[in-house]
């Protein structure tokens, strides 16, 4: 059975491989809200969240909870069980939440804001 660690690990390398895409692990700490998903991942202005199991584990009541309330704020949320799946389901995300912006989400942000 392929490692929670290993499957985080190779989703990240996944996602910043892609264009204009950008994703952190969310590490547990004292200060951490029980429950965090394990990965943010902001690709193109859509903010996804994502949670990662080895297959045949489900999320825990906490990080159902929080996969909820990021979802209500907004982001775009899923567990995530291989990369390859991962990958496909960002990808439909970003497609979905890029018709919903309004055409001046152009960024023309200077660098170094």
């Amino acid at each position: 059975m392929t490692l929670e660690k290993t499957i985080t690990n190779n989703i990240m390398k996944r996602l910043n491989a892609l264009d204009n895409c950008k994703a952190i692990k969310l590490h547990g700490s004292p200060y951490t809200v029980k429950g965090t998903p394990d990965i943010l991942c902001v690709c193109e202005g859509v903010a996804i969240f994502i949670e990662v199991k080895q297959p045949g584990n489900q999320p825990t009541p906490a990080q159902n909870h929080q996969l909820r309330e990021w979802d209500k704020a907004g982001a775009s949320c899923f567990v995530a069980y291989n990369a390859d799946t991962a990958l496909e389901v960002v990808k439909i995300h970003m497609r979905a939440k890029r018709k919903l912006m309004p055409k001046s989400h152009d960024k023309t942000w200077p660098v170094g804001y």
